[in-house]
């Protein structure tokens, strides 16, 4: 087995990231043009207020999903390599068969859910506002199986270390966004279903060619399955507590006066497309390469990550600094016109602004926890997460009283800066293994 050394891994990694990254600027760009069509049709009203709603409900699973396949999956098909192809096609064959097993009990289960969420106290909406969500519940249904099967998908293609993966990403915002422009208002919710399909059809067309995209299997027969301990059932709990954090911010907005919940998402899909650019980018090229290099030796991934995490850091506080200068004319440029006024842009720009402050600690948060996850020890990221969780309820109701959506936005910095510094933590007590790290070969 090839040793992979630190210089090595960097340049292996800067190669990576940055085609990642280009890809992931074209699928920025394609949201950022589905959030303009949202603002020109409708502004920060009652309608997108409800479809925000219940399509976060919808993203809480799907996110959990991809993000627990996506750490899992690397490490064992790193593994299954080594023992041969038809290991991993056994393994990848039987997943794909308990998932579309799962695909198929989620359908009724969350048009049932979308249903309750939409008419129930939690959501704490007006009369109009419920009945927009509950006629739309149904349509949107569909879209947490598609996005579950999207994810396996998606996994596969990062533990392959395809990122044309990232550029697939830009097909359902591009084609809601069309969908907005050309037909009526109700078209967010099914066209969203519509969008997830879209992208789930490519997906497969892409790994049919790559010859990764098997028959399903009902069975428990792969190795790899043996590997999974209550580790894994610990990264699935961490994953679990990170997506709940976007949850809290809506049943809190849903609160504040009309239109709030709909400002806090427009901003906040700013501050995700830079989040999207620099963490999908270094998570999918550092994934499968620190999880080579644990695999050499154990542990020493964890210690590269985190000279890497403090650089990437730094980097992302300069860019914050920028994006906080002009965000401005660019929420100007994008958003104002249509049903979209000069009062919803200052409320935009305001949390724009304050939602920067946690794009440093998410960037570094990023690496170290892939790196931690490449090492399996999902125990720590579980506690990692649920240190996080509590950081930002308990903020939340220490600051949205006195501030509003601003308060949410420092919360959730601060939980951003809690979780990197718990991983950074973590990994500087943990004991070295392996000795000195490799150094580069001749």
């Amino acid at each position: 087995m090839t040793t992979v050394s630190p210089v090595s891994a960097a340049q292996t990694l800067l190669r990576g990231a940055g085609l990642a990254a280009l890809f992931a600027v074209a699928t920025a760009l394609a949201r950022l043009g589905l959030d303009a069509a949202m603002a020109w049709r409708h502004g920060v009203g009652a309608e997108l207020d409800a479809y925000l709603f219940l399509a976060n409900l919808v993203n809480w699973p799907a996110a959990v999903v991809l993000s627990c396949l996506t750490l899992l999956v690397s490490p064992l098909e790193a593994q299954l390599r080594q023992e041969g192809p038809q290991a991993l096609a056994r393994f990848r064959a039987e997943l794909l068969g308990w998932s579309l097993l799962v695909a198929g009990v989620a359908l009724p289960l969350a048009g049932a859910g979308l249903l309750v969420a939409a008419g129930g106290s939690l959501a704490g909406f007006g009369a109009a506002t419920a009945a927009i969500a509950r006629e739309g519940a149904w349509p949107l249904a569909p879209a947490l199986p598609l996005a579950l099967l999207v994810a396996l998908a998606s996994a596969w293609m990062v533990a392959a270390g395809r990122h044309v993966l990232t550029l697939t990403e830009a097909v359902p915002p591009l084609l809601l966004g069309l969908l907005i422009l050309l037909l009526p208002p109700p078209v967010l919710f099914w066209g969203t279903t519509a969008a997830l399909a879209a992208q789930l059809l490519l997906l497969m067309v892409l790994l049919g060619r790559e010859g990764m995209l098997p028959r399903p299997r009902w069975s428990w027969h792969s190795p790899a399955w043996r590997r999974l301990d209550l580790g894994a059932l610990g990264l699935v709990v961490a994953q679990v507590l990170f997506t709940t954090m976007p949850l809290i911010d809506q049943f809190f907005a849903s609160r504040l006066q009309e239109g709030t919940l709909a400002a806090l998402g427009f901003a906040n899909r700013l501050v995700l497309g830079l989040q999207g650019v620099a963490g999908l980018a270094l998570q999918r090229a550092a994934l499968p390469l620190l999880a080579r290099l644990d695999a050499q030796r154990r542990g020493r991934a964890a210690e590269l990550a985190l000279r890497w995490a403090l650089v990437a850091a730094a980097v992302a506080a300069a860019l914050a600094g920028l994006a906080a200068l002009a965000a401005g004319p660019v929420v100007t440029l994008l958003y104002q016109r249509g049903e979209f006024t000069a009062e919803h842009s200052g409320s935009v720009v305001e949390l724009l602004r304050w939602g920067l402050l946690q794009f440093p600690p998410y960037v570094a948060g990023v690496l170290l926890m892939t790196a931690v996850a490449a090492g399996q020890r999902h125990g720590d990221i579980a506690r990692a997460a649920l240190a996080g969780l509590l950081v930002k309820i308990g903020a939340s109701l220490l600051l949205v009283p006195g501030h509003g959506a601003v308060g949410l936005q420092l919360a959730t910095a601060l939980t951003y800066l809690s979780t990197a510094a718990w991983l950074a933590v973590v990994i500087l007590r943990r004991p070295r293994v392996g000795g000195p790290l490799p150094k580069p070969e001749p």
